[in-house]
């Protein structure tokens, strides 16, 4: 029996199947916690059965989400287990469709492994249903894209979480599916490994009784990727703005003083305090950066000058190879270069 892990699970509106789901995982974990995420009163008879055979169940008066279900089994964890004794967490869902043997594996692991968030990972073949193969697919892609890191199963509910990580994680928002993108978000930004394991895919009755709405919880989680690039988006376009209107004012103002150079001085004024700007809010409010200035200012003006340089060069080779508009050029080239930028800042300067 593992008496060092302890097994929570998130139930929401449950069949009948959740009760000798637990009774099979109770032959091997000596505690269990289920969360009764609000369900309906016609499932309160499988929750009674579970308190009758010892298994902690809370309960939430109305729904609130898988990610707030499992805030609260991980707060009753950390308040009411001896840390010394017990591990860590495994968290499983409640349709059954992990294997035993399987949690039982990322049990294992996570008394072995230090300072790694463990998911149990599903082969995605041709036999899963559409929805969970195009949604996990598709998240995984977006975590190659932007965070650099190979994924298979995003959506995993399977995952063992050491003492140390739990009380991170709790402080992680969001309060449904998107909790959990949003935690394995955090592990990469703060380089917690994050360690897979092969498990057997099991979807019963193509996967009817799972509560993730395609559409919604999609969106919420599709936000998490793309909101660090709308701010981004946003605080270049205030840069731009600053930039234009510090120009226009320095600009008439060396005139008033017939200072010499006035183009050139104003330009370069202008773009220094902007950029500045712009370094600012994306360090503090887009990537949420506690690197110190020093550390990253340095690199910042690298890219702003390797870009303007990589801008110069590309838009005249260009030009110079086809001779189209050097406007239309310049528009294309810095539209890439502003997207290789935001990666750049968010893996490289603000990490």
């Amino acid at each position: 029996m593992n008496r060092e892990i302890c097994v929570v699970i998130p139930a929401y509106e449950p069949s009948a199947l959740l009760v000798g789901y637990v009774k099979e995982l109770k032959a091997y974990f000596e505690k269990i916690i289920v969360v009764n995420d609000g369900s309906s009163t016609s499932c309160n008879s499988y929750f009674e059965k579970l308190k009758l055979i010892g298994i902690v169940v809370l309960e939430h008066e109305h729904n609130m989400g898988k990610g707030a279900a499992l805030k609260t089994a991980f707060n009753f964890y950390l308040e009411n287990f001896d840390l010394n004794i017990y591990n860590g967490i495994v968290t499983v869902d409640a349709d059954g469709q992990h294997a035993i043997n399987d949690v039982i594996k990322v049990a294992n692991n996570v008394k072995t492994e230090e300072n790694a968030l463990i998911l149990g990972s599903r082969m995605f073949g041709s036999d899963v249903p559409l929805r969970s193969r195009f949604g996990n697919t598709l998240t995984s892609k977006m975590f190659k894209l932007l965070y650099k890191t190979n994924i298979r199963d995003t959506q995993t509910g399977l995952r063992g979480i050491q003492n140390n990580l739990i009380k991170e994680l709790i402080q992680i928002n969001g309060d449904r599916y998107e909790y959990e993108t949003n935690v394995l978000i955090y592990c990469i930004n703060n380089n917690i490994d994050i360690k897979e394991l092969d498990i057997e895919t099991i979807y019963i009755d193509n996967n009817s009784s799972s509560h993730f709405n395609p559409f919604v919880d999609s969106l919420k989680i599709y936000k998490l990727f793309f909101g660090d690039f709308l701010k981004f988006f946003i605080s270049s376009l205030a840069s731009f703005v600053i930039d234009i209107l510090l120009f226009y004012i320095i600009l008439n103002v060396s005139r008033l003083v017939s200072l010499a150079y006035s183009i050139v001085v104003a330009t370069i004024s202008a773009r220094v305090i902007s950029s500045f700007v712009n370094y600012l809010i994306n360090r503090k409010v887009v990537f949420k950066s506690d690197n110190s200035i020093c550390k990253t200012v340095i690199k910042y003006y690298c890219l702003v000058i390797f870009n303007m340089l990589l801008s110069a060069f590309m838009v005249t080779f260009i030009y110079n190879m086809t001779g189209f508009s050097e406007t239309g050029i310049k528009v294309l080239v810095d539209t890439c270069i502003f997207i290789i930028s935001y990666n750049v800042q968010k893996n490289n300067i603000f990490r």
